[in-house]
């Protein structure tokens, strides 16, 4: 039937219509907020990376001596951390009440059906095998759950298999290029030392940070053979607490360790970060996927530097600060995002579809 005669029917016969604003009267307004909060989700999302644009423009002045507008600064940072938690809460809240209205509509499509089967004759249950009957009862009940808790909010959003990915991998690069362009000025202020010794110790700080990326990627990530989320997980944790030690300004000892525990954290990380998304999707969209990862990277090294040195001109603990901040935001963010919990084992068929 096409779609001119489909509408034809629907159009001369209401009781369609009736038939199908009765089938979801019981959660109803759960659609409605599910809808709502994926609509406030994606447009939260969106925010934090506009900041970042602006944020740059805002500091791009002090890179040739002019002052910089800290209350808009400062006021640019809060809203995309505003926003950024808005959105994450939007999409759990999204998903928590989307789950919610599928367990009532199964529910009461189970109770629908387990009155009618009560009214019918045993002679329909002898022409017909146990299997049969629990098809009606179970499994089509069960093919609901797509359709409630998850394929509204996939449509409101779009493809959003990569994105936590993507976000986490951001959050680490960002953190990292606050930091990196002044390791030599950390150095350099805090050990008092003057240009030819300042040079030595920034190669070996730098040293540091490859020798921890070297054992992570060398020795733990190979012989621990985690998944991706769990080097995720793991790497974020020990990379925030490098970003933590290096706040404190307590001499050579501390700076150089916080130095080596971000290399070892990032570096377990990022194969975690570079890995996960690729279980994803299908064996057409790795190239595309690849594509995106590497734009994600080299997005964070435009931005990340400048805003870098421009805070370390504002005052000398406030990149680090930042830097710890964002590995922070990105250490939770992998422990309590589902899609973190769900990986498959292997990559996806080449039919693979969109999944939340």
């Amino acid at each position: 039937m096409g779609k001119r005669q489909r509408e034809a029917v629907a159009a001369q016969s209401p009781e369609v219509q009736s038939a199908d604003e009765k089938f979801f009267a019981p959660v109803r307004g759960s659609l409605a907020g599910t809808i709502t909060l994926s609509v406030l989700g994606a447009a939260s999302g969106v925010i934090p990376f506009i900041a970042i644009v602006e944020l740059t423009r805002t500091l791009l002045p002090a890179l040739s001596g002019d002052d910089i507008d800290a209350t808009r600064v400062w006021v640019i940072v809060a809203v995309a951390v505003a926003a950024l938690f808005v959105s994450f809460r939007a999409a759990f809240l999204s998903g928590l009440v989307s789950h919610f209205a599928d367990a009532e509509l199964q529910l009461s499509r189970r109770k629908r059906i387990v009155r009618h089967l009560q009214r019918l004759p045993l002679g329909w249950f002898d022409r017909r095998t146990s299997g049969t009957v629990r098809k009606l009862v179970e499994n089509d009940v069960v093919a609901l759950h797509q359709l409630v808790a998850h394929a509204i909010h996939d449509v409101v959003t779009r493809d959003r298999r990569a994105w936590p990915f993507l976000l986490a991998g951001f959050g680490m690069f960002t953190a990292l290029g606050f930091i990196q362009v002044i390791t030599g000025f950390i150095v350099q202020d805090r050990l008092g030392l003057d240009a030819e010794t300042t040079g030595l110790l920034t190669g070996a700080a730098l040293l540091a940070a490859g020798l921890g990326m070297i054992l992570a990627q060398a020795v733990i990530v190979p012989r621990s053979g985690w998944a991706p989320a769990t080097l995720l997980r793991v790497g974020g944790i020990i990379a925030f607490a490098g970003f933590a030690l290096l706040i404190v300004d307590a001499g050579p000892a501390p700076l150089f360790a916080a130095i080596l525990l971000i290399g070892l954290g990032l570096g377990i990380a990022m194969p975690g970060y570079t890995a996960g998304p690729t279980l994803l999707v299908s064996r057409e969209e790795q190239g595309g996927l690849a594509g995106l990862i590497g734009a994600t990277t080299g997005l964070t090294f435009v931005v990340a530097p400048t805003a870098g040195t421009a805070l370390y001109g504002l005052w000398p603990p406030l990149p680090i600060i930042a830097g710890t901040a964002i590995m922070g935001i990105v250490a939770v963010f992998v422990l309590v995002h589902p899609r973190f919990r769900r990986l498959p084992a292997e990559p996806a068929g080449t039919d693979a579809g969109a999944e939340s």
